[in-house]
């Protein structure tokens, strides 16, 4: 789950290559930059030589980017709280392009050296976000009716007075926090999934909770977990607490199904 590790083939022995990383609740990959020219068939990974490492908190969800040395613990190059996209490497330069994105910037292509110091923004393919009440998205942490420490997404309008009460729509699939920094556009994919930039740009907040399940219990699981994390967010005191709505599909509407007989907190 963090860290990576090398495996004799032949099951005689293993060897954690980046120790740190359950210590430091990183979640590690291994990276292999290319160019679009570089068409060599992919044969495993030198360790003789640094290698590049992709990299996530899975507590807050920020990304980044970690070197390997040989025989050494890897070296933070890059941490922000947003989702970077896979890193290309230019075919004659190190120099390296990939995109970066948030709920509410567009994952635009940036360039950045070896060290990943700085990146700089070389596109602007989505300039009218600015125009609109788009939205900002925070973690909100909670703990289930069985003791399980989780976390979701809230979503709350750009304009967002802590002062004023809203309505908010819950949805729910399984754990959905990954998403955090996911640039979402106001359209509609499926009809029965909700969009969670049109509804915050419309004056709603939007709730994704995560759901710890126990084995044969999958909706008093969504129960336990869905009513303290809205508990959560109404202590804030900014829910319209006779405005509260939850969506779902598939495995989530079943779910639902079973919820709405059980707590008349959804009206």
């Amino acid at each position: 789950r963090f860290d990576i590790w090398k495996l004799a083939a032949d099951g005689s022995g293993a060897e954690n290559l980046t120790k740190i990383g359950r210590e430091k609740g990183v979640r590690f990959t291994p990276l292999r930059p290319r160019s679009a020219e570089d068409r060599a068939p992919e044969r495993g990974f030198d360790l003789s030589k640094p290698l590049l490492l992709g990299a996530e908190d899975l507590a807050t969800h920020d990304t980044g980017f970690y070197r390997l040395e040989p025989g050494r613990e890897p070296k933070k190059l890059l941490m922000a709280p947003r989702a970077h996209g896979l890193p290309a490497k230019a075919h004659d330069a190190d120099v390296y392009m990939l995109t970066a994105q948030t709920f509410s910037q567009y994952p635009d292509y940036h360039v950045t050296g070896p060290d990943f110091r700085e990146l700089k923004r070389v596109t602007d393919i989505n300039p009218k976000v600015k125009d609109y009440n788009w939205g900002a998205a925070e973690l909100v942490k909670y703990t289930s009716a069985d003791g399980d420490k989780l976390t979701g997404v809230l979503i709350k309008p750009e304009d967002f007075d802590p002062s004023k009460k809203y309505p908010m729509v819950v949805y729910i699939y399984e754990r959905v926090s990954d998403n955090l920094h996911q640039f979402r556009l106001p359209n509609v994919v499926r009809g029965q999934i909700i969009n969670p930039t049109f509804y915050a740009s419309n004056g709603y907040l939007v709730l994704m909770p995560d759901i710890a399940y126990k084995v044969g219990a999958p909706g008093p699981s969504a129960l336990k977990c869905v009513l303290p994390a809205i508990q959560a967010v109404a202590d804030r005191g900014c829910v319209d607490e006779k405005a509260v709505g939850i969506n779902g599909q598939s495995w989530g509407g079943y779910q639902i199904a079973y919820m709405i007989t059980q707590t008349s907190r959804f009206k």
